[in-house]
């Protein structure tokens, strides 16, 4: 995890893959955001009284789109 946070500092982003002691495998993704990137970014809830309402909101999987969206607009990463 450290390397992987370390790789996102330098670069914007990382991944790697880690499993649970139950040996099912999962995608880490790391990612340097700003903080007004970081006010948006969507709660990651899914039970219905607290999933995230706002149009606004970026999930997760929108975010390297919304970083390069955004990119012109000298926000640091």
């Amino acid at each position: 995890m450290r390397d992987a946070i370390d790789r996102a500092l330098s670069s914007g982003r990382s991944e790697f893959w880690t499993f649970a002691s139950d040996g099912e495998g999962y995608a880490v993704i790391v990612h340097e955001v700003c903080d007004s990137l970081a006010a948006r970014l969507a709660v990651p809830y899914m039970r219905d009284e607290y999933m995230e309402r706002s149009r606004e909101a970026i999930r997760p999987f929108d975010l390297d789109a919304a970083k390069s969206d955004l990119a012109g607009d000298d926000l640091p990463f």
